[in-house]
């Protein structure tokens, strides 16, 4: 479904603020027009995304976009799948792209235990070609095991996971600046405050409106993207909500 650009444009004007308009959830580079649109984003915001770094446009968007406007690119290392495709060269080229232009780009593969010994080959390999392959946790089932919490001691180890990981966050009753500062758009452009809080606040090509407090969470369990995406946002958001409402 392609972007449409200048309803979407036309609705962030409305606002005297600078967005960070982060592209996460699937494979946003399949979108036909997304370097056309971060093209147009950037003239006055910023943008961010998660990757898999050899689909679509995605070397288009190195020479269309300024740099210094792509907040963030994690881009995700599925060596199963580069594998049949032969894509895991391209992997590379394209991640030293952005990283010699001086984009803060992060290469992450999911730590699959029962892919662990693969996982760290290819750590060590793409590490001498440049690129630092970070792991996050799998959370699922996997051979009838749960996870993160049946990782041993020794896996936890090796894919440099913090032991934390295994504990349940619990977030109920805690600040978060979701629908204040920060909001989750689904495909067709609504506008809710986080994916866990249904909360609407608009659509991104008919209008939008933040809330002007921020709220307490109300789920016991959340990783809380949307405050872990950008802390200093979060932090500010924190201390302007403390001071006397006007």
């Amino acid at each position: 479904m392609p972007i449409r650009i200048r309803e979407m444009m036309a609705a962030l004007s409305e606002h005297k603020h600078i967005f960070n308009i982060s592209f996460t959830g699937g494979e946003l580079f399949l979108i036909p027009n997304i370097v056309d649109a971060c093209r147009e984003i950037t003239k006055r915001h910023f943008v961010g995304f998660t990757t898999n770094l050899v689909t679509g446009r995605i070397r288009e968007l190195n020479d269309a976009v300024n740099p210094h406007a792509i907040s963030f690119i994690v881009a995700s290392f599925h060596p199963e799948e580069f594998e049949k495709v032969y894509a895991v060269n391209m992997f590379v080229d394209n991640y030293l792209r952005f990283w010699h232009k001086g984009v803060k780009i992060t290469a992450k593969a999911v730590a699959y235990p029962k892919f662990k010994d693969k996982l760290l080959k290819y750590q060590k390999t793409l590490s001498i070609k440049g690129v630092n392959l970070a792991f996050s946790p799998f959370i699922g089932e996997l051979e009838g095991k749960k996870y993160p919490d049946s990782y041993s001691d020794e896996e936890l180890r090796d894919f440099c996971l913090n032991p934390s990981i295994k504990q349940f966050t619990n977030n109920l009753g805690k600040p978060c600046n979701a629908g204040y500062n920060a909001a989750s758009i689904g495909i067709n452009g609504d506008i809710t405050s986080c994916s866990n809080i249904p909360e609407k606040l608009g659509n991104i090509y008919t209008g939008f409106k933040f809330n002007s407090r921020m709220k307490t969470c109300p789920n016991a369990f959340c990783d809380c993207p949307l405050k872990d995406y950008d802390k200093e946002l979060f932090e500010q958001a924190q201390i302007k909500s403390m001071l006397p409402q006007k």
